[in-house]
C-alpha cells in the first residue's frame, strides 16, 4: 500500500520525470519521482495535478500471490524497493489443429502460457515479499502447426521483484515482545523450475539473536534448526506470526514462525 505524506518545501521545478525542491530551513537541493506525487498546492492556491498513482495490494506471505501486480514500466518503480529477482518459463500444447484452425489455436495457447508464466513470476514475488513486478524480458516462441503435428509454445520471463512500502522495524519489534525463542510450524519452497510453491510441515525452533534494518528490509539474525542459514530477511508479519526468508542457489523458503 502507498503511504499518503505532505511535503512542506518549495518547488524549483517540474521536469518530465522529476520534481526539485528545497526544505525551507534547508539549502540543499532533493528530488521526488513525479510519478509518486499526487499534487502540488501551491501558496498563490493554484493546484497542479498529476496521475494518480496505482493503488497496490497487501502481500504478507505466499498465499497472497494474486495481489501482486505486474508492470513493464520502468518508470512505475523507480521509487519502491527491490527485493530480489523473479524467473519463470511455461510450455503446452495447443493440440492437432487443420489449417483452417491453426491461428487462433495459437493465439489460446499463448495466452494461457503467459498467464502461467507470470502465475509463476507472482508467486515468486510473494515468497520474496514484494507486490509488484517489473517483467524486464518475456520471450516466447510459437507453436508450430501442420495438419497432424505441433510442435510446443514456449514463453520465458525475467523481472524484478519490489515492495511498495516498507515494514515497520519498530512494530515488529514490539511484536516480538523481547523474546528470543519461537517455534516454526511451517516451511513453504519454490525454485525457479516449480509450477507453484509447496508447504511442509516444519516442527523446529527459532533462536533469535538480533534484528537488524539495513536499507529499507528487515532482517533477522538467529538459528533455525535444521537450516544452515543464520540471516533470514523478514517479508511480511501478522498479530499471530512473522515469515522469514533466506533463498539456497535457485530456490526459495519462507518459513512460518509463531510469535
Amino acid at each position: 500500500m502507498l503511504v499518503k505524506k505532505k511535503i512542506a518545501c518549495m518547488v524549483l521545478d517540474v521536469k518530465s520525470d522529476t520534481i526539485r525542491f528545497i526544505y525551507p530551513t534547508e539549502e540543499v537541493i532533493n528530488s521526488i519521482n513525479k510519478n509518486t506525487v499526487q499534487k502540488i498546492v501551491y501558496l498563490s492556491g493554484e493546484i497542479q495535478m498529476f496521475s494518480v498513482p496505482p493503488a497496490y495490494k497487501q502481500v504478507i506471505g505466499p498465499d497472497d500471490w494474486e495481489n501482486v501486480s505486474i508492470t513493464r514500466s520502468a518508470k512505475e518503480v523507480r521509487s519502491f524497493r527491490q527485493v530480489g529477482s523473479v524467473s519463470a518459463q511455461a510450455r503446452g500444447f495447443a493440440g492437432t489443429a487443420v489449417l483452417g484452425g491453426i491461428t487462433g489455436a495459437i493465439l489460446n495457447n499463448m495466452s494461457a502460457i503467459k498467464k502461467r508464466t507470470f502465475r509463476k513470476l507472482k508467486m515468486q514475488c510473494a515468497m520474496s515479499g514484494g507486490n509488484l513486478v517489473h517483467v524486464t524480458q518475456l520471450d516466447s516462441i510459437s507453436a508450430l502447426y501442420l495438419v497432424i503435428v505441433s510442435r510446443a509454445a514456449e514463453m520465458a520471463g525475467q523481472g524484478i521483484a519490489y515492495t511498495t512500502s516498507a515494514l515497520n522495524a519498530d512494530e515488529f519489534r514490539n511484536k516480538l515482545k523481547a523474546k528470543t525463542s519461537f517455534t516454526c510450524v511451517e516451511r513453504i519452497e519454490m525454485s525457479t523450475q516449480d509450477n507453484e510453491f509447496t508447504k511442509h510441515q516444519f516442527d523446529s525452533v527459532f533462536k533469535l539473536s538480533y534484528v537488524i534494518s539495513e536499507s529499507g528490509l528487515l532482517y533477522a539474525i538467529g538459528k533455525l534448526n535444521d537450516v544452515s542459514a543464520s540471516q533470514f530477511r523478514v517479508t511480511g508479519f501478522t498479530d499471530k506470526y512473522f515469515i522469514l526468508m533466506c533463498k539456497v542457489k535457485s530456490t526459495t523458503y519462507n518459513y512460518i514462525i509463531n510469535f
